[in-house]
């Protein structure tokens, strides 16, 4: 009796969860059947070579053969070669089950609990597609994880306030007529039809203000040429627009909106965030190597209130702990280095002119603290740096250290690379902010070696803003409390997406055929291999 109590009450649940989707999707499914009709085949007991529109539906229902839309749509049936009805009829007819050990039979122990949440989470549904919607995203396709999300969210809005070329007309020229002959030779050639005029020409550029209708640069007698619109078109003159001789050689195949949407970027490179490719390898290496992590330092290995001294003798009486609530946000909205980054050697002058603020580098370098520094920086030392760590060596490690680590006997750390905090860098790389910082404070750089070119630019900005003003709305309005906090996670996983060293994800693959392996070999992607028979 439990049993049949059970599947009867999943029965029912079914058919309500299948009328709340019919109801749902009415509006489209009803277009569907509008647009495309429904067979004889798809319907019940009606003639089968005829098509049938929604007014037959409508007429049926007031005929009393079916008691609603939703008792008509639950009696079609359709085949293996599904229309798009009966696709969508497929995916809202199934209702999930969810069970504790995945069995059909515990929904009936869940009922209450399952119902209860059904309204928060259709709230958290629809704040996380508010989320996505804001920046022109798809929940299903571009949300599979957050870190992914984060890296689409927050390079999608470096593209958000590109700058226009300046639209300001050129000096008024003719057409030169014999550019026609060149381009009626092209028709000919190619078997087109060739229908272009100069008085369709001079209005052409009268219209454009005589500047290029792809890159919007001013054109000459000498840079203007006559570009087809639709290149399978021979040059006639409801297929043309005049464009530069450099846009009309470099646009090929592509499409109007693809090409100027490709010269907009190419305008804006030098405030654009470039990936680093194949060419910049050394690049790739040199800044990997120089990545610096957040110090964590330890003053004292113990510490006590009213017991403790610090600071030659000065009895500590309390600990103060500050904590930035945006730090990593804060680090993306500031100058970043954007356009193709290139290697130079350094020149001389070139440390004066970062400080100037007239050139904005990577420079590897030599740096150090002078002697009368030092103890001003003795609490927390200016330079951090990746090196090898002797644990053997008291003088290295201190006193504490070395008799901890001696005492683990057979565990004893072995010399290793750390970070550490030190008065002086030989051959590191730094960004131009902190050169100038550390000239400000008094650092001396002795030896300058190379430096990465690249332009300054707060790419990022709008992200940072994007995140804050989410945040801050959520503050104010304890109806978006959910998406500020959605954006918060945003936020901090853009940081450690774009932190994430992508070369130690590896994909283990399986090949037999002697094509496969060697295609593997040449990707550049490619790691190492391991014959196994």
């Amino acid at each position: 009796m439990l049993l049949t109590d059970m599947f009867k009450y999943i029965g029912d649940v079914s058919v309500k969860i299948q009328q709340y989707n019919v109801d749902k999707y009415k509006s489209l499914l009803q277009i569907i059947i509008n647009a495309h009709g429904l067979t004889g085949m798809e319907i019940p007991g009606v003639n089968l070579g005829k098509k049938y529109k929604m007014s037959d539906v409508e007429s049926w229902i007031k005929e009393g053969k079916y008691g609603s839309f939703f008792h008509f749509h639950s009696s079609l049936g359709f085949g293996k070669q599904r229309s798009d009805y009966g696709r969508l009829k497929q995916q809202i007819d199934q209702v999930p089950v969810l069970g504790f050990n995945s069995g059909r039979y515990d929904i009936n122990l869940i009922k209450n609990d399952l119902f209860a949440i059904i309204v928060p989470f259709i709230k958290a549904i629809k704040a996380r597609r508010e989320l996505f919607m804001r920046f022109d995203l798809d929940m299903f396709t571009d949300g599979v994880s957050l870190p992914g999300l984060s890296e689409k969210v927050m390079y999608q809005t470096c593209f958000n306030n590109l700058q226009y070329p300046d639209k300001k007309p050129a000096n008024v020229f003719q057409f030169p007529a014999k550019r026609l002959g060149g381009h009626k030779s092209q028709d000919a050639k190619a078997k087109r039809e060739f229908g272009m005029t100069l008085n369709h020409l001079g209005t052409l550029l009268q219209k454009q203000k005589y500047l290029c209708g792809l890159c919007y640069c001013q054109l000459t007698v000498d840079t203007a040429s006559a570009d087809r619109i639709n290149n399978k078109l021979g040059h006639i003159d409801d297929n043309i627009l005049v464009s530069c001789i450099e846009c009309n050689t470099a646009r090929k195949d592509m499409s109007l909106k693809g090409f100027r949407y490709k010269k907009l970027l190419e305008f804006n490179s030098d405030g654009l965030v470039y990936s680093i490719d194949k060419e910049e390898k050394d690049i790739y290496a040199k800044m990997k190597a120089n990545i610096a992590g957040g110090p964590s330092i330890n003053f004292n290995r113990y510490a006590k209130r009213n017991e403790t001294k610090i600071r030659g003798g000065k009895l500590c009486k309390k600990i103060i702990g500050y904590d930035a609530n945006a730090l990593y946000l804060w680090a993306l909205g500031n100058e970043m280095p954007c356009g193709r980054l290139t290697t130079n050697e350094a020149y001389d002058g070139i440390v004066e002119g970062i400080v100037a603020d007239k050139i904005f580098r990577f420079l590897e370098c030599d740096i150090l603290t002078p002697d009368h520094l030092k103890h001003y920086f003795s609490e927390m030392t200016p330079i951090f740096k990746n090196t090898l760590i002797d644990c053997a060596d008291e003088s290295v490690i201190g006193h504490h250290m070395y008799k901890y680590n001696e005492a683990r006997k057979q565990s004893r750390a072995k010399p290793a690379r750390k970070w550490i905090g030190s008065y002086f860098g030989e051959k590191i790389l730094i960004y131009a902010p902190f050169i100038k910082w550390y000239i400000s404070h008094g650092l001396k750089i002795s030896k300058t070696y190379c430096f990465i070119k690249t332009s300054s630019h707060k790419a990022l900005d709008p992200f940072m803003e994007a995140v804050s003003n989410a945040r801050r709305e959520g503050d104010v309005d304890k109806s978006k409390a959910m998406i500020a906090e959605m954006m918060k996670l945003v936020g901090n996983s853009a940081f450690g997406r774009s932190g994430m060293d992508m070369s130690k994800h590896k994909e283990v693959k399986y090949e037999s055929n002697d094509k496969a392996i060697k295609s593997k070999i040449e990707h550049f992607t490619f790691h190492g291999l391991e014959e196994l028979n």
